[in-house]
């Protein structure tokens, strides 16, 4: 069974949440994106100048691709955490990059 993460937003797996500080990133912090992440985003952008600006942002940071490693372990997540943590497949393969990466899961999200 998967851990899954508390209604506050913390976890009681080896994964957590917080708030994305953008200066802190800004200034050379080790910070990733997930490709799920970076998707999600260009789903939201209107027009060109919100493309480009996202665009020089996304080149800021590493990308983590997602590998059938992270797949199976965010299917796994959505099946054990889905309706009773409502966690979507998105939320799932993130919190599966960030396990695979040994990293601290870092959203905007107050609900995770």
């Amino acid at each position: 069974m998967t851990a899954c993460p508390t209604a506050n937003g913390a976890s009681n797996g080896s994964w957590t949440a917080a708030r994305l500080n953008f200066s802190g990133a800004m200034r050379g912090l080790e910070n990733m994106l997930s490709a799920i992440v970076v998707a999600e985003r260009y789903a939201g952008v209107k027009g060109d100048e919100e493309t480009a600006e996202l665009d020089r942002f996304v080149a800021l940071f590493p990308m983590i691709p997602i590998t059938a490693e992270i797949a199976k372990a965010g299917g796994l997540i959505k099946r054990d955490c889905g309706k009773s943590h409502g966690v979507g497949l998105a939320d799932a393969i993130l919190a599966a990059t960030a396990e695979a990466e040994n990293a601290e899961l870092k959203t905007l999200n107050p609900q995770h």
